[in-house]
């Protein structure tokens, strides 16, 4: 499961990149206003916004963020806390995160951001290398930063 995961989190910005290539092809069509009438003007915009953050130069940022984050669901899918006596997984703790009771809640939350705080240094670095490719990407592709990429 594992290796078809990162077999598809390495080929998703190569597909991506076909897609924006396709998007391209919609969007200086020579059909474009039929295109656009007969998929509306979001899809249009959709188009033209996705083929300006898709080039070669940034597809093995892309693999790498994708690597980041699957780094992350791990963390959170291997998270166990213990609630009353009994482990539980992070999903298994979040009905009791929103119980009426105020004191299951407290400490609901109380075993949920413990989790957190044990796993704080490799999320944060997750996190840090997630914001230095993004800004990487967003510069290589001409933008200030990422927000403006975004």
């Amino acid at each position: 499961y594992q290796e078809a995961r990162k077999f598809f989190s390495l080929m998703a910005p190569e597909v991506q990149e076909i897609k924006a290539k396709l998007q391209e092809a919609v969007i200086s069509s020579p059909f474009k206003s039929e295109l656009e009438e007969r998929w509306g003007s979001v899809y249009m915009n959709t188009a033209e916004l996705a083929t300006k953050i898709i080039s070669p130069e940034v597809i093995a940022d892309m693999q790498a963020e994708n690597e980041l984050t699957q780094d992350y669901e791990k963390i959170m899918a291997a998270g166990k806390v213990t609630f009353r006596g009994e482990e539980l997984t992070l999903n298994a703790l979040t009905p009791l995160m929103q119980s009426v009771d105020r004191e299951t809640r407290k400490e609901a939350y109380k075993a949920y951001y413990g989790y957190m705080e044990s796993v704080a240094d490799q999320v944060y670095g997750i996190y840090d290398q997630q914001v230095k490719l993004r800004d990487g990407m967003s510069k290589k592709l001409g933008f200030k930063d990422f927000v403006e990429m975004g």
